[in-house]
């Protein structure tokens, strides 16, 4: 993320302590995190909290049902690391 050329900022930290003010930002959006969140509770709180009023929360998240999930799930992992 911190090498993306096509972003003007990135930041690495911890989902559940965003270094950041209140209502600092109008859109929050995650891609293929929340499945992961040891605290999910934690980490919508302080989303919420930078968020300004009025702000928008994307999140992007795998549908267990869907056809690349499936088959991922029943692909070797030998092959996931090759893919990737």
């Amino acid at each position: 993320m911190l090498a993306n050329p096509h972003l003007d900022e990135a930041f690495i930290q911890s989902a559940d302590k965003l270094d950041f003010p209140d209502e600092t930002f109008d859109i929050v959006f995650s891609h293929m995190v929340v499945e992961h969140l040891g605290d999910p509770v934690a980490v919508t709180r302080e989303i919420a909290r930078v968020l300004r009023p009025g702000g928008l929360y994307l999140c992007k998240a795998p549908n267990r049902w869907h056809y690349t999930t499936l088959a991922a799930r029943f692909t070797p992992h030998r092959f996931h690391v090759f893919y990737v």
